[in-house]
């Protein structure tokens, strides 16, 4: 509803996977320079300079653009995490 009053051309795509299971997935063909203007938090909308800034930050997970890993991700994440810190510490004793 906001992307329309501002004048950025978007379609639906279905739900996304990420948070809650109840956003839903927005495509934006051409990226908006900036969207300072938009009442949403910036996690909902991505915009060049959003990019920039997760450049800049060296944001390997993207967390700035709204795109960081699901609950299942960061669990199994953590566990291979466990599992190579005790392999880790075995081999250094």
């Amino acid at each position: 509803k906001a992307l329309k009053q501002i004048g950025i051309r978007f379609y639906i795509n279905g739900i996304t996977r990420h948070g809650g299971n109840n956003l839903r997935r927005v495509i934006i063909k051409v990226p908006p320079d900036h969207l300072d203007e938009l009442p949403c938090h910036n996690s909902m909308v991505t915009s060049w300079k959003r990019f920039a800034i997760t450049v800049l930050k060296n944001d390997h997970t993207c967390k700035y653009l709204g795109l960081a890993p699901t609950q299942e991700q960061q669990r199994r994440q953590r566990s291979i995490q466990r599992k190579y810190s005790q392999v880790l510490n075995r081999s250094i004793k």
